[in-house]
């Protein structure tokens, strides 16, 4: 039986504001378009649009805020023109957002649960007949809470979804734990952690708890790996790749636990104090620890995200764990959802990584083929989940 793989990027600035849209948006975004079209793949764009509503407010009044707003509607007309998917990704923070003196003051809420239905009808009001007009006659089926953020509480986010003819979300991803100052959730223990599943209407991590409580939509997860797991399947393939490249994949491992957020915050007072420079100078209302990961309150597990800075051979060994797992997996249709963050992808190392693991997938696992989300949206309709 065939597995999908649906390679889906989250399109957005800084969750603070920070950064420039031609810069971590426009130009890697392109470059990533190049690369799935060298392999012949379409991927999925979850396109944050309140972001964009945001810069539209104050293109009269500063020429760099109608620059990266002119650039954002540029390249969303050329993924659509290029065959891409593009669908809905809304980060709540931008609704209501200032800019002063250069600086984008955002709300200090970052998951769409922790708003009133109010608010979450006038967010999906603005954003989707937005996108809309830029993507017909292609519909907007999906969604990708910003930071991840589905509640619960989650019946209003869903109420409101489907309303507006949302089928699909992909919100969900095993593992993460947020403590931070902009957000806090909770994800360690979900009933389905991997594959498609009819969620709660009240708990979007859960099954539902009777058959009034089934969300009229299809949850479809993110794909994420147990530390231990990956650390397991690392040291296996040691004898064939040499103990430097197993210690670069242990170490990367670390990456999102509570030991590493400490170790990191002791090297930065140390290089702080060597150097004798502070760091740039942000206005009060920049949130700096929104997750919790500087404070080492947050954890994840490790979450499949093609911008993450993980060695090749660590990437390699994330895709074959998933791809076994899908194998053993009764689901009526084996969909894996990997993740990315154009504006983390800055190099090339990046896009060479990101194309020699196509490369390991298209050669070691025969069964496996690309999608886009809108190319599976027929198949996804006809199973019962």
């Amino acid at each position: 039986m065939t597995t999908y793989i649906i390679l889906t990027d989250d399109w957005e600035l800084r969750g603070n504001g920070t950064g420039r849209v031609e810069d971590l948006q426009r130009k890697p975004a392109i470059q990533l378009m190049n690369l799935y079209d060298s392999f012949g793949i379409k991927s999925t764009f979850n396109v944050e649009v309140l972001q964009q509503l945001a810069f539209e407010r104050y293109v009269d009044v500063d020429e760099a805020i109608r620059s990266g707003r002119d650039a954002w509607l540029e390249t969303v007309r050329l993924m659509v023109a290029r065959g891409f998917d593009v669908q809905l990704h809304v980060h709540p923070q931008w609704m209501k957002a200032e800019l002063i003196d250069g600086w984008w003051k955002l709300d200090r809420r970052w998951n769409l649960a922790d708003y009133s239905v109010e608010e979450i009808r006038r967010m999906l009001d603005a954003a989707i007949p937005y996108l809309d007009k830029l993507t017909a006659p292609h519909r907007i089926i999906s969604f990708r809470g910003g930071s991840w953020g589905m509640g619960p509480p989650s019946r209003a986010i869903v109420e409101e979804l489907v309303r507006r003819g949302i089928r699909y979300d992909l919100s969900i991803v095993k593992g993460n734990l947020y403590d931070g100052e902009a957000i806090q959730l909770d994800y360690r223990e979900l009933d389905s952690p991997f594959f498609p599943y009819r969620p709660d209407y009240d708990d979007i991590r859960r099954f539902p708890r009777t058959p009034e409580n089934v969300a009229p939509l299809l949850e479809i997860p993110t794909q994420s790996i147990e530390r231990s797991l990956l650390a397991k399947k690392i040291l296996e393939g040691l004898p064939g790749h040499g103990p430097s490249e197993a210690l670069r994949g242990m170490i990367s491992v670390l990456r999102g636990t509570r030991l590493y957020s400490r170790i990191g915050k002791m090297a930065r007072n140390i290089r702080s104090r060597v150097s004798g420079k502070k760091d740039a100078k942000q206005p009060d209302f920049v949130i700096r620890d929104p997750f919790g990961f500087q404070s080492g309150r947050a954890m994840t597990d490790v979450i499949f995200d093609l911008s993450s800075d993980l060695p090749f051979s660590v990437f390699r060994d994330m895709a074959d764990i998933c791809i076994a797992r899908a194998a053993n997996d009764p689901s009526p249709l084996k969909v894996l959802v990997f993740e990315n963050h154009t504006k983390d992808l800055q190099t090339p190392l990046h896009f060479n990584r990101i194309a020699k693991l196509i490369d390991h997938i298209h050669t070691t696992h025969s069964n496996v083929e690309f999608r886009s989300f809108v190319q599976l949206a027929d198949q996804l309709d006809l199973n019962a989940w």
